[in-house]
């Protein structure tokens, strides 16, 4: 999921041009947001979708949230502001 419809560059650059992305994410990790949105969609296909075997609701929930801070994890800005 990482790196899915990556624009090149990185998150400041899109804050720093106006890009939609980043208003969108409220220019926070605008890509690694994308790219965790990207993947969700992509799970709206049934055909794609590896989490459809899960009946119940809160688990299913509970695997995205631990998709998207692993998605999240990857943004440089949080990680070093994180070792801080």
């Amino acid at each position: 999921m990482h790196d899915l419809g990556h624009p090149g560059g990185n998150s400041d650059n899109l804050v720093d041009m106006g890009d939609i992305r980043a208003l969108v994410f409220n220019a926070k990790s605008v890509l690694e947001n994308m790219h965790a949105m990207n993947a969700f969609l992509l799970f709206m296909n049934p055909t794609m979708n590896f989490l459809s075997h899960l009946v119940r609701l809160r688990t299913r929930a509970w695997v995205r949230v631990r998709v998207r801070v692993r998605v999240r994890y990857t943004c440089r800005q949080r990680n070093r502001r994180d070792t801080v």
